[in-house]
């Protein structure tokens, strides 16, 4: 699960991270929630990665938005395994937040990093929608040492790119390798309850408690 997340890194970080031409136009962000426009890589008509933004989570006809996708469910399922093998994306980002659920039923959130803080993708698919462009944040089980905290956790794309935004990906194997854990190194830390209420957007959010 991945319900709020955070883009604080310069911009210059994020378009050399990931190869951009063009400087992006970033202001940090501290608790992007569903629904909100998104900072979002793709090809461009020309195939060259491009950053825009999209509307996070597709609509759906009850309930609120779609805003992740588990990896079985999309390479199973037809409607979505075209999506994964034509509309992949990669959602801009460099951390994320997971409740943990505590003895007394509260839930405590946590912030999750790689070391150091820097931007990194999750692994996102994206659709039209009668609002414009909306995407979804891939999903997989959680890594061994997260998993106390939450047994789901997003996809975080692995370098090169190209292996996730190039060319089309259908066959199923290909597809399960592309959404795999991931097992490296994480920072994480709880953190402010203040975090689910989405007008809250400082600094603070990402400080251990």
């Amino acid at each position: 699960m991945c319900g709020r997340y955070t883009l604080r890194s310069k911009a210059r970080s994020v378009a050399a991270h990931f190869e951009l031409d063009e400087l992006p136009d970033l202001e940090p962000r501290y608790n992007i929630a569903p629904t909100q426009d998104v900072a979002v890589i793709g090809l461009d008509q020309e195939g060259r990665r491009a950053l825009g933004t999209m509307r996070w989570g597709f609509p759906r006809k009850r309930g609120g938005p779609q805003i992740n996708l588990r990896n079985d469910t999309a390479v199973e399922a037809p409607r979505f395994r075209t999506l994964l093998s034509r509309r992949r994306c990669l959602v801009v980002a460099d951390g994320w937040y997971e409740w943990q659920v505590q003895p007394d039923g509260s839930r405590l959130p946590h912030y999750l990093q790689l070391p150091g803080g820097g931007p990194f993708g999750f692994a996102g698919v994206w659709n039209h929608t009668p609002d414009g462009l909306a995407c979804t944040i891939m999903t997989c089980t959680a890594s061994t040492p997260i998993a106390p905290i939450h047994d789901r956790m997003p996809v975080i794309a692995q370098p090169p790119y190209e292996q996730w935004l190039d060319g089309p990906l259908q066959d199923p194997d290909t597809l399960g390798e592309q959404l795999e854990t991931y097992t490296g190194e994480l920072e994480f830390f709880p953190v402010s309850t203040r975090v689910g209420n989405y007008r809250n957007d400082d600094s603070s959010l990402i400080e251990p408690v």
